[in-house]
């Protein structure tokens, strides 16, 4: 399983990403888009994970999405996780990237399409996630938020 610098690796590159596509029309990137806002918030769930393993109930390397979905499912019951906030937005991401993903499987398959309105809610839902894992790297312990370091350990801008 990748470990914390591999999460914060593809976190960046990911980050960097939407700056990128902020220069273009998003709406070409709608799919993409919103598989990305889900995917970049499981690596910073994984990432928390790595560094943080005692907020988790059980373990904190998944294998599949569905192992992941019941750590979230335990967090979400769990008052005094500081993971919480975060349970249900990253469920949402979670259902949004699967239609992205998923529609243009066969007709048969039973999605709607994204629409500009799920983009805007992907963002709203990825950054309840980024704000909830920012705020447990800066306030536990001695860890800084990994993805806003540059090589020297300098911040850099996200």
């Amino acid at each position: 399983m990748p470990n914390l610098k591999q999460h914060t690796k593809r976190v960046r590159l990911s980050l960097a990403w939407f700056e990128e596509v902020k220069r273009s029309d998003p709406f070409i990137f709608l799919n993409p888009l919103v598989n990305e806002y889900f995917y970049v918030a499981l690596h910073m769930f994984e990432a928390v994970a790595c560094a943080f393993p005692a907020m988790f109930t059980s373990k904190t390397d998944y294998f599949s999405h569905v192992e992941r979905a019941e750590e979230l499912g335990r967090i979400s019951v769990s008052a005094l996780n500081p993971l919480l906030p975060m349970a249900a937005p990253y469920d949402t991401l979670s259902g949004l990237s699967r239609r992205a993903r998923y529609i243009q499987i066969s007709a048969h398959f039973p999605v709607s399409p994204i629409k500009p309105k799920d983009l805007d809610t992907a963002k709203a839902s990825f950054q309840i996630v980024r704000d909830t894992i920012e705020k447990i790297f800066s306030e536990h312990g001695d860890k800084k938020i990994p993805w806003q370091q540059g090589q020297s350990g300098e911040l850099i801008e996200t």
